[in-house]
């Protein structure tokens, strides 16, 4: 078996881990409406960002924000992200400050890990 938690984020993982694990979840693309959608609170979704500039991380997608156009993301190194429906598969990280995270512009890619209820 494998140690997952010697392997850091390897996107490319994450779906055989998933699976050897026994989770209960859906392998689903990156679109818009999965992203909005697919994604919520109870069955949020582990997400691939990637960077324009190289490299990249996972986020979580805890879908739709209730009276808004837009997705809320949670970021381990940005922290939590609002991101307009309307501009997603981009991604673009602000810090607390609200400026463009140092890698810029990025694009979600791979697969969704949607957990089911």
């Amino acid at each position: 078996m494998t140690s997952w938690e010697n392997t850091g984020t390897q996107i490319n993982v994450l779906p055989s881990a998933v699976q050897q694990l026994g989770l209960n979840a859906d392998l689903l693309p990156p679109e818009r409406n999965i992203l909005t959608y697919s994604c919520t609170v109870l069955t949020p979704g582990i997400c691939a960002a990637f960077w324009k500039a190289g490299g990249g991380h996972a986020v979580l997608s805890v879908g739709r924000i209730p009276a808004k156009s837009s997705v809320l993301f949670l970021d381990p190194w940005y922290g939590p992200q609002e991101i307009e429906s309307s501009n997603l598969p981009k991604y673009r990280p602000v810090d607390k400050y609200r400026i463009i995270g140092d890698k810029g512009d990025g694009k979600f890619g791979s697969n969704v890990i949607v957990c089911k209820k």
